[in-house]
């Protein structure tokens, strides 16, 4: 487990390497400490990794579901709008067949 004393051997042999040059001794516990430091921090990282992977995974599924929602939706609009279309052309269609009537009508009786 990562403590104080390792964290100060590290700080001290960082140090003493800006400053100078380090033994083969020294050079390898500087090699282990910051190996241990890194499968430490990885340690405590992968829980948080792992769920944030997991948490990516839901949102892709759910944004995938939303783009195939949205596509038959915007298929449902397009009928819509070409049922309004058809339906505005038949009224027309209905509402100049009854003004003839009208007018036949009005013609006939005066």
């Amino acid at each position: 487990m990562w403590d104080a004393t390792k964290q100060h051997q590290l700080n001290e042999l960082q140090h003493r390497k800006e400053i100078s040059a380090l033994n083969s001794e020294e050079e390898q516990l500087l090699t282990y400490l910051l190996s241990k430091l890194e499968q430490e921090e990885w340690a405590a990282l992968r829980p948080t990794l792992s769920r944030l992977r997991e948490e990516q995974y839901q949102l892709q599924k759910t944004y995938g579901q939303i783009n195939a929602d949205n596509a038959l939706l915007a298929a449902i609009v397009e009928r819509q709008e070409y049922l309004l279309q058809r339906t505005k052309t038949v009224l027309n269609g209905l509402l100049e067949e009854h003004k003839a009537i009208q007018d036949a009508y009005a013609r006939i009786t005066g």
